[in-house]
């Protein structure tokens, strides 16, 4: 009876002994793997959902591109029959006038191939975005400080500056869409990389632990 007794305390004892070091550290490691894993999924997918977002601005920056595009054509032909303008001319008017939705589209463009690269790791240093952000200060400024006077030309090809009631007669500029999706992705990809960052940072610590628990025991055995 007594030799079942202390059987059955070494068995209680062992169930209730705490797990080693070793095993703590392992586990920790495992664990902080599998949220790096899941994390750079949830990465993946945000950048692939603000992807698929930003062919949609594409297209509705180049509906933007087309309003002063129109609206300098009808100009240009509505004058016409008294004023010879060549092809080069008529592009330089529609390309002045329609200057600032250029530069909108062409950053629209650039961030949707900044998104297209889903394996860029250096994010903020990455040449679309940079791009993107030399471009932003330069549109906004246009924007703000340019007018709309389409492309009304007088008998010798100069631009005609309208009267008030006949810019209010025309559309107004809309604000550049890509700049505020600027806005978002650069907030989105911000706070991912901060949360990768974090977690590389978490990964390396037990690593470093591991290691030198590694050492340690190897001493101990010697």
């Amino acid at each position: 009876m007594k030799k079942k007794a202390t059987a059955t305390q070494k068995v209680s004892k062992s169930s209730t002994e705490k797990p080693s070091l070793d095993d703590e550290v392992s586990k920790a490691f495992e664990s902080v793997t599998v949220t790096k894993f899941r994390t750079e999924q949830l990465h993946t997918n945000w950048r692939a959902h603000l992807f698929r977002l930003s062919i949609g601005v594409v297209l509705l920056t180049m509906h933007q591109y087309s309003q002063p595009v129109r609206d300098c054509i009808v100009d240009i032909k509505s004058v016409q029959p008294d004023v010879d303008i060549d092809n080069a001319t008529a592009m330089k008017l529609i390309f002045s006038d329609g200057l600032v939705e250029l530069i909108n589209l062409i950053i629209a463009i650039l961030q949707m191939l900044f998104l297209a690269n889903s394996t860029e790791k250096k994010t903020f240093i990455a040449k679309s975005y940079c791009a993107t952000a030399a471009l932003v200060p330069f549109c906004l400024g246009l924007y703000f400080n340019t007018n709309r006077t389409g492309c009304m030309i007088d008998s010798n090809g100069s631009i005609v500056t309208r009267t008030s009631d006949a810019i209010n007669q025309l559309s107004e500029r809309q604000f550049p869409v890509s700049i505020l999706f600027n806005l978002i992705v650069t907030g989105c990809v911000y706070f991912m990389s901060i949360g990768m960052e974090q977690v590389d940072k978490n990964l390396a610590a037990v690593e470093l632990l591991r290691d030198q628990l590694l050492h340690t025991n190897k001493k101990k055995s010697k």
